[in-house]
């Protein structure tokens, strides 16, 4: 693999973790709000946004769907449509108490 490859890489990750990040500040969101679309722990998602753990082609599509814009603009390939405010997850968070029983 060529340097310039692997920078290129790490260049894009990064520019999704910014856009994710932003969005998130934008609309006053919680990692674990992200964690719930994506299926997978806050701290995967914290490792994410730090850019330690890139993000996968389905996360990027599973964060534009939620955040009703196109993957294309997590990818910094575009300006538009802007994201909007996403309707919150509904679901057990791991590590969280179960509720009463009905």
């Amino acid at each position: 693999m060529s340097v310039a490859l692997v920078h290129d890489q790490t260049d894009l990750n990064d520019k999704v973790a910014a856009e994710v990040r932003a969005a998130l500040g934008r609309f006053q969101l919680k990692q674990l709000d992200l964690a719930a679309v994506l299926g997978v722990t806050q701290t995967q998602v914290s490792r994410r946004l730090r850019g330690e753990v890139p993000f996968t082609l389905r996360d990027v599509d599973a964060i534009a769907e939620w955040f009703s814009t196109s993957p294309a603009v997590l990818l910094g390939y575009a300006n538009e449509p802007q994201p909007r405010k996403p309707e919150l997850v509904r679901c057990a968070h791991r590590g969280s108490n179960p509720g009463p029983a009905d």
